[in-house]
């Protein structure tokens, strides 16, 4: 069986990740450096990963994530920012016919 994930469900899923690494309880006892360490490696490997155009673009416009993730000025300059560059490369890409 093939398992899918969209790409609006990468920063969210770092995100839970992130946050129950970094919770203390008391279940934790003699794993907690190993959390820790899992922590780190996690916040490393992802630590722009809300910069990155692919994933927030995905859940800027993923309905489920709907104004749960980004404030709403941060969702205008992202898209601006995104429309901006797709326009500059479509442009340097034509080349006029003659």
């Amino acid at each position: 069986m093939l398992s899918l994930t969209a790409a609006a469900d990468v920063i969210p899923s770092v995100l839970v990740l992130k946050r129950l690494l970094a919770k203390d309880t008391a279940a934790d006892h003699g794993v907690k450096t190993t959390k820790a360490t899992l922590l780190e490696a996690v916040s490393k490997r992802f630590a722009d990963i809300e910069k990155e155009p692919l994933y927030s673009l995905a859940i800027i416009i993923d309905p489920r994530y709907k104004d749960k993730f980004y404030p709403e000025d941060a969702v205008k300059i992202e898209t601006q920012t995104a429309s901006s560059s797709n326009h500059k490369g479509l442009s340097e890409g034509s080349k006029p016919r003659s």
